[in-house]
């Protein structure tokens, strides 16, 4: 009873979730249908309104072009007529219907269209706006709906009132002098183009078939006034925006219109009273300072019906499908049953012969990378540890001979009793072991012994495998005896070479100090306190290195100034004070090719530089400033203040210190000047060769 409930309620909530799976498809398709017609009736729209506004940019070119060969012959109005005569024909065929010449006084004096020849239009708009000079070779249109004899578009429909559009330029008769024209000329009157705007979209607008050019159109101005509209002809050259008692019983809402009117181009739905809903696409056309909007709309129901009957028929090939799926399901299922045990012998018996063909085939690679490693490998296990299995690289490292007095040896054997950091071999490698079956896997640094008793050095990686069910150790030990001897000898040469430098750095220094004996050892106090604050304050060891070599160095630009004034008792002038002061800059010109990845040239340019730009010789501040010149710049005042000069005693290690103290933070690097202060007064730091006073 309880599995004939759970049945029914399986199948019940099968059903259920094709129910809601056939409602989220008929939706699905539904949006889809819709989102799609709506994509293409905009590109329709698009493709009735960029043809219509590329063709009265093509016509204002021609009417310039007429307007131009017209006013190269103001004076003769027989030629002006007989060039328009004679570039009609070509008009004609784009649906241009009148050309016509107007004199200065807004009389037409010339028109291809007989009737209208001697309508003066001087009141017009167009003819006061063509009189204003700042609009020469401008373009301007304007459009008249015309009376007269229409065919309608469909049968019982009303009739279309005709459009016109008229394109007018102002004219100007060119001035001569000599053989060459002058620009500027006086008004001579304009130029004339009308247009029938059916014919245009008509014949430029190839995705509209004859029984819907004007059924599914409308044309607007952007401020509202309908162009174009065949189910109302009543509101041609009308506001649709002022709207009548006849208006309000059609529509029930007029939102879509202000949407269509605010907007650049979309697609909107709307429903008249009694009728079915409808889908607006629009988008908008532009020429010279008129805006018009092109809209095309479609009966909803008719992509809706569409859409209904496609999913009526989806749904029954679907039915049909479920149907023969199940049919198909209750045939077959009955052989499966019959076969599923066959074929699960079969296919155990297959899996356990691809599990023997690649077990030989991974225990055949396994081999050939044991025995060509050129690390030792060696094979332990448990619970002893012991080693079954070496390849011939761990025979060769370890000098025993062959594989069997390696394995029977053990690897005790092969290690010192004690490991360079005093701890015995065998409990350390007890604690490494249990680690790496821990976590599967270590690496670490190990000191074997070959069987001849030499030590040798090795990085050794234990690896945790399974075979067979079985927990084993591989153990991949690597001779890193030569990398070492290489690591040695490389420490010796850069040990030699930093000795060498600092030679070199001395004997700049002693060569510096020659030339002014009254600071003699400057240079180096001043380095000693410099590397002193970068070590209190924690720089790396290179930045120490480099304070030290450039504060060794930091005034060598002093060669360059005359000894008379390195060693004048009595105050600098101002031009030798500011020879003095090139001394950085000529410094680190000695410095600046030398090949070295410390920046030693730049702090030596720097270490008169202060923190409020006040320094020089280039008036750096704050973090332009090396941390090394800042620094550099505390020890070089210290010393400088503590010591004798030529023109003074020494002031005192505590006026030095005061003036450090009082600057801090304005002169001087913060942390550096703190540092300075607590290795003076906390840690008893002293220059050499400054006698302090108790």
């Amino acid at each position: 009873m309880r599995k004939n409930l759970a049945t029914i309620v399986l199948m019940a909530s099968a059903l259920l979730i094709v129910l809601l799976l056939i409602f989220h498809l008929r939706q699905t398709s539904k949006e889809k249908v819709l989102s799609q017609f709506n994509e293409n009736q905009l590109l329709s729209v698009q493709r009735v309104a960029r043809p219509i506004e590329r063709y009265l940019g093509s016509r204002s070119q021609d009417l310039r072009w007429l307007a131009f060969i017209a006013s190269q012959q103001a004076d003769d109005r027989d030629r002006i007529a007989v060039a328009i005569r004679s570039n009609f024909n070509r008009l004609k065929m784009t649906s241009v219907q009148e050309v016509s010449l107007l004199n200065e006084k807004g009389t037409v004096v010339y028109s291809t269209t007989a009737g209208a020849k001697g309508k003066n239009h001087s009141q017009a708009d167009f003819f006061s706006w063509a009189r204003n000079p700042g609009n020469r070779g401008a373009v301007r249109m304007w459009y008249e709906k015309t009376e007269g004899p229409r065919r309608p578009v469909t049968a019982g429909s009303p009739v279309p009132p005709r459009i016109e559009i008229f394109l007018a330029t102002p004219l100007y008769r060119e001035s001569n002098a000599g053989d060459h024209q002058q620009p500027g000329g006086k008004f001579a009157g304009a130029l004339m183009f009308m247009i029938d705007l059916e014919q245009v979209i008509a014949e430029r607008s190839p995705s509209l078939t004859p029984e819907t050019k004007f059924h599914k159109l409308w044309i607007m101005e952007r401020s509202g006034t309908l162009l174009v509209h065949s189910g109302h002809p009543e509101m041609v050259m009308r506001d649709i925006r002022k709207r009548d008692q006849t208006c309000n019983e059609c529509h029930t809402s007029f939102d879509y219109i202000e949407t269509i009117l605010g907007k650049a181009e979309g697609t909107i739905e709307y429903q008249i009273r009694g009728k079915p809903k409808k889908v607006a696409a629009f988008t908008s056309m532009s020429f010279e300072k008129i805006s018009w909007v092109i809209v095309m709309n479609s009966p909803l129901d008719e992509v809706t019906a569409f859409e209904s009957k496609n999913f009526r028929n989806t749904l029954f090939l679907l039915g049909a499908v479920v149907f023969l799926l199940g049919l198909g399901f209750v045939i077959t299922y009955s052989n499966y049953r019959q076969k599923l045990a066959s074929e699960m012998e079969v296919t155990r018996l297959r899996e356990t012969q691809a599990m023997l063909e690649a077990l030989r085939e991974s225990e055949e690679k396994y081999r050939t990378l044991f025995e060509s490693s050129r690390d030792a490998i060696m094979i332990l296990v448990p619970p002893s540890w012991r080693i079954t299995a070496a390849n011939p690289a761990t025979v060769e490292m370890f000098e025993a001979g062959d594989e069997s007095t390696f394995t029977t040896l053990g690897s005790a054997a092969f290690s010192p009793e004690f490991q360079p950091d005093g701890r015995p071999s065998s409990g350390k490698a007890a604690e490494i072991i249990q680690t790496a079956m821990t976590n599967g896997s270590h690496f670490f640094d190990w000191t074997h012994r070959r069987l001849g008793g030499e030590p040798f050095p090795a990085t050794v990686l234990l690896t945790r495998m399974e075979i067979g069910g079985q927990a084993l150790l591989q153990v991949t030990v690597h001779d890193v005896t030569k990398q070492k001897q290489a690591d040695k000898q490389l420490q010796d040469t850069l040990e030699s070479l930093r000795k060498a430098v600092g030679t070199t750095i001395q004997v700049i220094a002693s060569t510096v100090e020659a030339r002014d004996p009254y600071t003699a050892g400057h240079q180096i106090r001043s380095a000693a306190l410099a590397r002193t604050i970068a070590t209190e304050i924690g720089l790396s060891q290179d930045k120490i290195d480099g304070i030290w070599m450039a504060g060794s160095i930091h005034d060598i630009g002093k060669i360059s100034i005359p000894a008379e004034i390195l060693s004048k008792p009595t105050k600098l002038s101002d031009i030798e004070f500011a020879l003095i002061k090139e001394h950085a800059r000529k410094g680190y010109e000695m410095l600046k090719d030398v090949e070295s990845p410390l920046p030693l040239a730049e702090i030596v340019y720097q270490h008169h530089e202060l923190m409020d730009g006040s320094g020089y010789p280039r008036n750096l501040k704050g973090e332009e400033i090396l941390i090394e010149a800042r620094i550099l710049t505390v020890a070089d005042v210290v010393e400088a203040m503590a010591s004798d000069r030529p023109y003074r005693p020494g002031l005192g290690i505590d006026a030095a210190l005061n003036e450090i103290e009082k600057n801090r933070g304005i002169f001087y690097d913060v942390a550096a000047a703190d540092a300075c202060l607590r290795l003076f007064r906390e840690k008893g730091y002293k220059l050499e060769g400054i006698e302090y006073k108790q």
